[in-house]
C-alpha cells in the first residue's frame, strides 16, 4: 500500500466567515474549565489575531509555517501591547484592569475589529492536499511521541522514579534526526520535526518539580504573582527592577493565566514552552531562505543542541518570549516582502524585543549598530547589486530603537540600573586593573585561565571562619562502561574535557565559517548577503568583546549570548563544517550532522549518564548541581510559610544564596547574609532548605556557585520549626 491517505480536498470557504464563529467558541471555551476549553481558547487567541495583523500588510509570505510562526508572535505583541493600553486604564480609576472580564473584553474587541478591516478581502482557505506514505506516518507518529516521552520522564523523576523514557527520547532524537536527513523524502516534515524535537527537549527540564524550579524564573514568577494576583503591572516598583519592566513576564503571562483554566505553575512551565519552540521554526525557515531544507534542518538541531538551550532555556521565560521576537524579526529582515509591510513589521518586531527582555533588547542594539558599520565597510570595497530592502540597516530606525530603549527602561520603568552598573564597573575593572571570575570564561577561545574554585572560596573565607570548609560538587560514580572506558582514559576528564570543547568547537567553526561566507558573498555581492555577512561578523565581535570585558559575561554570561547569536551563526558553522568534510564528499553534510549529534548526546547528559564521572543533570537525576541548587521542594514551600506567617517582622533572616528562593510571601533578600562566619552571633531567623538541611552545605556565589559546610551557624540557636526536610532556627 503506497499511501494511507489519497488526496483529501477542502472545500474553499471564506475566512470572515469561519473565524467570526470560532471567536465566539474561542469565549464559550473558557467556560468549560477543562484543559480541552483552555486550549481552544489559547490557540485561537495565540494565532488568529497575528494571523488577522499580517494579512493586514499583504506579506505576501507563502509558507504556511512561515505564516504561522509570524502569527503567532503578532499575537504575543497585541496582548503584550493590549495588555499594557488596558493596564493604563488605572490612571483613569480602574482599580483592577487586568482581570479576566477586561481582558476577554479586550481581546475580542481587537480581534473583531480586524476581522471587520478584514471583511471585504476575498480570504479563503487553501485546499489542503494530506498524501502520506506509511514511511512518513511513522515518522509523524514518532515526532508526536516526543514531548509526551519528556514530560513522562519528568513526572517519573519528581516522583523518585528511574530516568527511562528520558533515556529513551534523548537516545531517539538522533536517530529520527539521522532519518530525516537519509530520507530526501521526508523534507516535508522538517518543520514538523524541528517543532517537536525542540520542545521535548525542553519539556525534560521545564516540568522538573511539583513547584517552580530554576534560577531566574523564581524572580520572574515573583512579579508574573505580583501582577497576576493584583490585576494590575505596577509600572515601576521601588527598587526599579529591571524583571518587573519585562511584560513577557507580566502582563503576558497573567492574560494567558485569565483566559485559560491552565494554573499560573503551568503557564511557565508549559505554555512558555511551547512558545518558544516555534522560535525554532524561524530558524529553519531562515538558514532554508539562504540555503537549502538540509542545512536549515542541521542549523536547527544546531541551535537545540548547544547546552545552554537543555540546561538554561526553560528557566529564562523572559529570554524566550525575546527570541521569539528576535527571530522573527532576522527572518523579516532577510524575507522578499513589499517596503511598506518589511518597515512595519522590522520597527514592531525591535519594540517587542524591547518590551520582553532588557539584555536580549541591549545585544539586539549592539548587533544592528556594528552590523551598519561593518556593512558600510564592505560597500566601500565592492559593488553591491541589488536593491533588497532592509529597514533596521537605515539610521533612524537604529537611533529611533535606541530612543525608545532609553525612554522605556531610563524613564518610564526607571530599570536601566543594572546597564549602568554594568557599564561602571566595567570601566572600573580596567581603572584599577582588577580581575573578574566566571566560570563560563573557559568557555571562550581567547579566555583560558583555570578556575581553581576551592582555592577561591579558601581566600574568601580567610580570616572569616574557620569552620568553613568547602565541598567539591558531586559526580556520578562510574558505571561499568565508565570503568572499562577508565583502564584507557580518565572518565571524568573525558566528560569535563567534553563540555568545554563543546563550546569552543562552536567558535572554532563559526570563525572559519564567517572567512568562507566573506569570500563568497563577494563572488555574488548582493545586499542581502553582505548584510548577512555584516551581522554574523557582529555576532563574533560580540563575543569576542564579551571575552576581553570579563564582567559583560558576568552579568550576562558569554553562553546566553552564543545562544541568541546561534539565531544568525548556525549557517557559517554548517559551512565550515562541510569544509573539514569535504574529503567526505557526498558523505560531508551527514558528517556534519554526526558531529553535532555527538554534542547533543553529551550535552543532554546521555553519554554522562551511561559513563558516570561528571555532574548529574537536572533532567535524568535527583541530584547534582542544579538539583541542589534550583529545584524546589515540598518541604521549602511549607517551611517558608511558617515563617511567613510566625516571624518578628523586625528579626533579620538568614538564608543561603539559594534557600529563600521559595520564599514569595516576604522580601526575604532584606536580611539575606550568606557569608561564611557571618550569621554566628547575629540575632535572628536562620532559615535552612533541603540541601542545608539533607547534605549539610550551604551555597555562595564567587563568580560561580560554590557549596561549602560550616556546623556554627546552627549552635546556639534554638529549632523553631522542623518538617524533617527544611529547618527554622532563631535567636534573639
Amino acid at each position: 500500500m503506497k499511501t494511507l491517505f489519497s488526496k483529501l480536498t477542502i472545500n474553499k470557504i471564506n475566512i470572515w466567515q469561519l473565524l467570526l464563529p470560532l471567536l465566539a467558541v474561542a469565549n464559550v471555551a473558557y467556560f468549560f474549565h477543562n484543559l480541552i476549553g483552555s486550549f481552544i481558547t489559547l490557540g485561537f487567541f495565540l494565532f488568529v489575531p497575528g494571523y488577522l495583523l499580517l494579512s493586514l500588510l499583504k506579506h505576501e509570505i507563502k509558507s504556511s509555517w512561515e505564516i504561522l510562526s509570524f502569527s503567532s508572535g503578532l499575537s504575543l505583541l497585541q496582548m503584550i501591547v493590549g495588555g499594557l493600553m488596558l493596564n493604563t486604564l488605572n490612571y483613569f480609576g480602574l482599580e483592577k484592569p487586568l482581570t479576566t472580564f477586561n481582558i476577554f473584553i479586550l481581546l475580542n474587541c481587537l480581534t473583531t475589529a480586524l476581522l471587520i478591516l478584514n471583511r471585504k478581502k476575498s480570504y479563503q482557505l487553501p485546499k489542503l492536499k494530506i498524501r502520506f506514505s506509511m514511511e512518513q506516518i511513522v515518522i509523524i507518529l514518532l515526532l508526536s511521541l516526543l514531548p509526551f516521552l519528556a514530560v513522562g520522564g519528568a513526572i517519573s523523576l519528581n516522583n523518585g522514579g528511574p530516568n527511562t523514557l528520558t533515556m529513551i527520547l534523548f537516545g531517539l532524537i538522533p536517530v529520527l534526526f539521522l532519518w530525516l536527513i537519509f530520507r530526501p523524502g521526508l523534507k516535508s516534515l522538517y518543520s514538523y520535526a524541528v517543532l517537536m524535537i525542540g520542545m521535548s527537549i525542553l519539556f525534560t527540564t521545564s516540568p522538573r518539580g511539583w513547584y517552580i524550579t530554576g534560577h531566574d524564573i523564581h524572580h520572574e514568577f515573583d512579579v508574573f504573582q505580583n501582577t497576576y494576583n493584583n490585576s494590575l503591572w505596577p509600572v515601576r516598583l521601588v527598587t526599579g527592577d529591571p524583571y518587573n519592566a519585562c511584560l513577557s513576564i507580566t502582563i503576558l503571562p497573567t492574560i494567558l493565566a485569565k483566559i485559560t483554566n491552565i494554573p499560573a505553575m503551568y503557564i511557565y512551565k508549559f505554555v512558555f514552552q511551547i512558545i518558544f519552540s516555534f522560535c525554532l521554526l524561524t530558524i529553519y525557515l531562515f538558514i532554508k531562505r539562504f540555503s537549502n531544507s538540509i542545512h536549515a534542518l542541521i542549523g536547527s538541531f544546531i541551535f537545540i543542541s548547544f547546552p545552554t538551550f537543555f540546561n538554561d532555556m526553560p528557566f529564562l521565560n523572559r529570554q524566550e518570549i525575546a527570541f521569539v521576537f528576535f527571530g522573527l524579526l532576522v527572518l523579516t529582515t532577510f524575507t522578499d516582502m513589499k517596503k511598506g509591510p518589511k518597515l512595519i513589521l522590522s520597527i514592531t518586531l525591535l519594540i517587542s524585543i524591547m518590551f520582553s527582555h532588557y539584555s536580549s533588547n541591549y545585544i539586539t542594539l549592539a548587533l544592528l549598530t556594528s552590523s551598519w558599520l561593518i556593512y558600510n565597510f564592505l560597500k566601500r570595497i565592492q559593488v553591491i547589486k541589488s536593491q533588497f530592502e532592509i529597514p533596521i540597516l537605515r539610521l533612524p530606525i537604529i537611533f529611533g530603537a535606541f530612543f525608545l530603549t532609553f525612554l522605556w527602561n531610563s524613564q518610564i520603568t526607571v530599570s536601566a540600573s543594572n546597564l549602568e552598573s554594568s557599564v561602571i564597573q566595567t570601566i572600573n575593572d580596567f581603572r584599577y586593573k582588577r580581575s573578574v571570575h566566571d566560570r563560563f570564561l573557559s568557555y571562550g577561545l581567547i579566555e583560558q585561565t583555570t578556575i581553581d574554585l576551592q582555592k577561591r572560596f579558601e581566600d574568601f573565607a580567610q580570616n572569616k571562619s574557620n569552620s568553613a570548609k568547602y565541598v567539591p560538587a558531586y559526580n556520578l560514580p562510574l558505571t561499568n562502561l565508565g570503568k572499562a572506558i577508565s583502564g584507557v582514559a580518565d572518565v571524568k576528564n573525558l566528560n569535563y574535557g567534553m563540555h568545554t570543547f563543546v563550546a569552543k568547537i562552536y567558535q572554532i567553526l563559526l570563525i572559519l565559517g564567517i572567512v568562507m561566507y566573506f569570500f563568497k558573498q563577494r563572488q555574488l555581492a548582493k545586499k542581502e548577503k553582505t548584510y548577512y555577512f555584516a551581522i554574523i561578523a557582529s555576532s563574533l565581535a560580540l563575543l569576542v568583546t564579551f571575552t576581553i570585558l570579563p564582567r559583560l559575561a558576568t552579568d550576562y554570561t558569554i553562553t546566553r549570548l552564543m545562544q541568541q547569536t546561534l539565531i544568525l551563526t548556525a549557517l557559517p558553522i554548517i559551512i565550515a563544517g562541510e569544509f573539514i568534510f569535504i574529503f567526505l564528499r557526498r558523505f560531508k553534510l551527514p558528517a556534519v550532522a554526526l558531529v553535532f549529534i555527538i554534542l547533543f548526546l553529551h550535552s543532554s547528559g546521555l553519554i554522562p549518564q551511561l559513563t558516570g564521572g561528571y555532574r548529574p543533570q537536572l533532567a535524568l537525576n535527583n541530584a547534582g548541581f542544579y538539583y541542589d541548587f534550583f529545584y524546589t521542594h515540598g518541604s521549602d514551600i511549607l517551611a517558608s510559610k511558617w515563617l511567613a506567617n510566625n516571624r518578628d517582622k523586625n528579626m533579620l533572616i538568614f538564608v543561603d544564596t539559594t534557600s529563600g528562593k521559595p520564599s514569595l510571601d516576604y522580601p526575604v533578600y532584606k536580611g539575606l547574609l550568606n557569608k561564611p562566619g557571618q550569621i554566628s552571633n547575629t540575632s535572628g531567623y536562620l532559615y535552612l532548605d533541603y540541601t542545608n538541611v539533607q547534605h549539610g552545605v550551604y551555597r555562595i556565589a564567587l563568580g560561580d556557585l560554590i557549596e561549602y559546610s560550616d556546623p556554627l551557624p546552627t549552635l546556639q540557636r534554638n529549632l523553631l520549626y522542623s518538617n524533617q526536610e527544611s529547618h527554622i532556627y532563631g535567636r534573639r
